[in-house]
């Protein structure tokens, strides 16, 4: 057993020919570059969320490289999560990969924070998360096999200094712990669970942040902040998401890998 390595090839355990993939959050940013970088890889990739024209474009690109579908789903919505989980049970009969990226992002003062803002943190950040890796996991376990990849934050490691939005920390934070809990019950059924904490990434959410009233003034110290002196790119991210997508990372569940440019080592 010992020596059964040396028959295998290393790259070929960065294959993933043929299986199911769900990311959500798929049509821009983050999620569009790891549904990428899954259909690269081999995956057929099913990419979720809540804009239609952005997923069609997102796919047909991604179906000249390989398999690609999209579902539209606000995952805010319980109905429309299991929606999505009939349609992957129906159409593909399996789920192998679920990355769990949807989010949303608000900078604002805690005493300025309504119920509203919080429960839609809550629900989109953390509790979509949850519910969707409780819809797929049955799937998975049933199949004895299944990687769940959770998008978190630094945010959910430090508080930030830049600016304020608690219940961003909060539901980043949450994300960690869900990896944890989920990695410890499901491993020996086959599931691994990891997470990633991205730093500061050029996306669309975060440059529409950046053109608020102090934004620039924040952009320049993120980067100053930042011992790589930049932020991170999307692909940087979704590199480290097919690291944990791949049979390379079967003996790896419950870490938490931060892709942050050195950012939380000061």
């Amino acid at each position: 057993m010992a020596e059964n390595w040396k028959h295998k090839s290393h790259l070929d355990q960065y294959r993933i020919d043929g299986k199911i993939a769900i990311v959500t959050g798929g049509g821009q940013g983050i999620g569009e570059s790891c549904a990428h970088a899954l259909v690269e890889a081999g995956a057929n990739v099913i990419i979720v969320g809540r804009n239609e024209d952005n997923l069609n474009a997102v796919s047909t690109e991604l179906n000249k490289k390989g398999q690609s579908s999209y579902f539209v789903a606000d995952l805010v919505n319980t109905v429309e999560i299991k929606a999505l989980q009939d349609y992957v049970a129906k159409k593909y009969k399996r789920a192998d990969i679920l990355i769990n990226n949807a989010g949303i992002g608000q900078w604002k003062s805690a005493l300025d924070i309504t119920t509203e803002d919080w429960d839609l943190m809550i629900k989109t950040n953390l509790s979509s998360a949850f519910q969707l890796s409780q819809q797929f996991g049955k799937m998975m376990i049933d199949n004895k096999y299944g990687k769940i990849v959770n998008i978190s934050s630094i945010s959910g490691l430090i508080v930030n200094s830049e600016h304020s939005h608690v219940h961003y920390l909060t539901s980043k934070a949450g994300l960690i712990h869900l990896t944890r809990g989920l990695a410890v019950e499901w491993i020996k059924s086959g599931v691994r669970v990891n997470c990633i904490t991205p730093g500061y990434t050029a996306t669309k959410m975060l440059t529409d942040l950046l053109l608020s009233p102090d934004g620039i003034k924040i952009g320049k110290k993120i980067n100053e902040l930042t011992p790589a002196g930049h932020m991170a790119e999307v692909t940087d991210i979704s590199q480290g998401v097919l690291f944990f997508s791949v049979p390379a990372s079967d003996y790896i569940t419950g870490q938490i890998l931060s892709i942050d440019g050195g950012y939380t080592l000061l």
